[in-house]
This record gives C-alpha cells, sequence and structure tokens, in this order.
C-alpha cells in the first residue's frame, strides 16, 4: 500500500453520461461501474499484468476480490471479469479509509481548484 504521504503521479477524471448520473442506482453499482470504466480506459497499460486498486467502499472491494456480489454491481463486475480474463490481468482491490480517499472524492465532484492547491503536481487538470 502506498505510504500515506506518497504523491499521485498520473490521475483522471471524466463525468458519467447524463443518462446514468439521472438513473437512481445504490452507490455499488456507481462505483463497480467506475472501476470497469477506468479498466477499459487503461486497459493497454494493464494488459498482461497486476492492477492494485484501491478503493474505500468495503462492498465494491469484497466483490472484486471474490469476484462475485449481490444485486446490480453484478453486471458490471461480470464485465470486469471478462475484460480481466481476456487480457490476461490479474486485480486485487485494497480497502482504505475515506480520509486517504481524498484525491479521489475531489475528482468526483469536480473540485479542480481544491485539487491543484492540495496537489500542486496536478495543476494541468482542467475542469
Amino acid at each position: 500500500m502506498p505510504h500515506e504521504n506518497s504523491l499521485p503521479v498520473d490521475v483522471f477524471s471524466e463525468r458519467y453520461s447524463t443518462r446514468i448520473r439521472q438513473r437512481a442506482l445504490h452507490i455499488n453499482v456507481h462505483e463497480m461501474s467506475a472501476v470497469r470504466h477506468t479498466l477499459r480506459l487503461w486497459l493497454p497499460r494493464f494488459c498482461g499484468g497486476r492492477v492494485f486498486i484501491y478503493c474505500d467502499n468495503i462492498a465494491v472491494v469484497a466483490g472484486l476480490n471474490r469476484c462475485s456480489i449481490r444485486g446490480g454491481p453484478m453486471a458490471p463486475l461480470r464485465d470486469i471479469a471478462m475484460l480481466l480474463a481476456l487480457n490476461d490481468i490479474l486485480i486485487e482491490a485494497i480497502r482504505i479509509d475515506s480520509k486517504s480517499n481524498d484525491l479521489a472524492n475531489l475528482l468526483s465532484r469536480g473540485k479542480y481548484e481544491v485539487i491543484t492547491n492540495k496537489y500542486p503536481q496536478l495543476a494541468h487538470l482542467k475542469e
């Protein structure tokens, strides 16, 4: 696990489509869908490798590590399992506390001014 004071090297932030944001889905579905989206975006870098996923959602971490979860998050988890198998990717999900997930929370809320003040190395991020 990275040191608490380690600095991020690269991050990204993308908005969900309006169609997805307007649906009243459980937070676990959104979190699992975010992992799926990330894997799709970064797939060329991940092929044949091992990926560590840090997440503050206990259910998603357990689901990723067991490759099973009940309810709505199972649909994106099935997609994740297929992506992993087809591209020879191993993942390990690691639970982090919400305080340690500050950057991800800021990115998901589009708080770019706060991010650039707190993480000057990410000043290149735009809204």
